[in-house]
């Protein structure tokens, strides 16, 4: 059995981020000072579309000024000091269409948090402990062998395989 570290991580992310998202149960982790983020007027106008789908994944933020806001607290999961390139990352996907039609935005936005905060906490290696915590994290999910988005997450290789892929050449 192989699996992807990172896509791994993105189906655990997004099932805690779909199943918080109705009770507002997303963890978030409050920043010891607001920290202002200043937008473009387009990017702004999004923001604030998303406010509220954005608020239950965990992000909470005010207006801070023409076309500012104070972020006060970010999704726990989020790698300090990446909030403005994720808000970006998030309006732009939004603004291409890039979310399927047939999800709402709260869906669309927590498969987008989850591939973001995925991609950029991956490590290359993980400790064992952690490794092991990730493979019962994946299986306890509902979907546990693809990611949101349906790239695989774990790959089964049988005996024939595996000898197959080290067979030297020639033999």
């Amino acid at each position: 059995m192989l699996i992807d570290q990172e896509a791994a991580r993105e189906r655990i992310l997004y099932e805690q981020y779909a199943a918080g998202q109705p009770r507002g149960a997303v963890h978030s982790q409050a920043l010891l000072f607001p920290r202002p983020l200043t937008f473009s007027p387009s990017d702004f106008a999004v923001l604030q579309e998303l406010t509220q789908p954005l608020h239950l994944l965990g992000f909470r933020f005010a207006e801070f000024g023409p076309l500012t806001i104070a972020v006060e607290a970010v999704p726990a999961d989020l790698p300090a000091q990446g909030e403005k390139e994720l808000l970006e990352s998030l309006i732009e996907q939004f603004r291409s269409g890039a979310a399927p039609l047939r999800i709402d935005r709260r869906e669309a936005l927590a498969r987008a948090l989850a591939r973001r905060v995925a991609q950029a906490t991956s490590q290359a290696r993980l400790p064992d402990i952690e490794l092991s915590a990730l493979v019962d994290k994946l299986f306890a999910c509902q979907v546990p062998n693809y990611t949101p988005d349906g790239r695989p997450t774990v790959i089964l290789l049988d005996g024939q395989q595996l000898a197959e892929f080290f067979r030297k050449p020639g033999t």
